[in-house]
């Protein structure tokens, strides 16, 4: 699984720049009668499949560590960051054992926004780890790893 977890990592280094580039198309997600308001992104890294099939906090708790130094961590999303990470997640047929990362901003152009590394467990259920990042980050975010 070790080797399966660095192939993620990597994935994570390529892929996370994607995400964050203005090139990615974000949607604008709003329901003013909840007071809810923002822009986000899911992108699909990796179906873990079986290898994460009942370990999905564990892997998060991996990531978790391997970023926390780098990246400012996020221990509790808001309300609203929380509804627009399922927003974005409900853009795809979603099943137990995937790996997605999501960037939650309050606009389309922001310089700053929260990442959010999700495995899905089983429908509505996630294990998330978040991060503040802006875009300084994104010089550095090759050399994470």
């Amino acid at each position: 699984m070790q080797k399966k977890v660095y192939l993620i990592l990597f994935l994570i280094v390529t892929g996370v720049p994607v995400v964050l580039a203005q090139n990615a198309d974000g949607k604008h997600y709003s329901d003013y009668s909840r007071g809810f308001n923002g822009w986000a992104v899911a992108m699909f890294i990796e179906d873990l499949g079986n290898d994460v099939w009942g370990e999905e906090d564990e892997f998060i708790e991996y990531v978790s560590l391997k970023l926390a130094d780098k990246l400012k961590p996020v221990s509790k999303l808001t309300k609203n960051n929380d509804w627009l990470m399922k927003k974005a997640l409900n853009e795809w047929d979603y099943k137990p054992g995937e790996f997605y990362a999501v960037m939650c901003a309050d606009s389309k152009y922001a310089t700053e926004g929260i990442l959010i590394f999700v495995v899905i467990k089983q429908k509505g259920d996630f294990a998330w780890v978040a991060f503040f990042v802006d875009e300084n980050d994104l010089d550095d975010f090759d050399s994470f790893f």
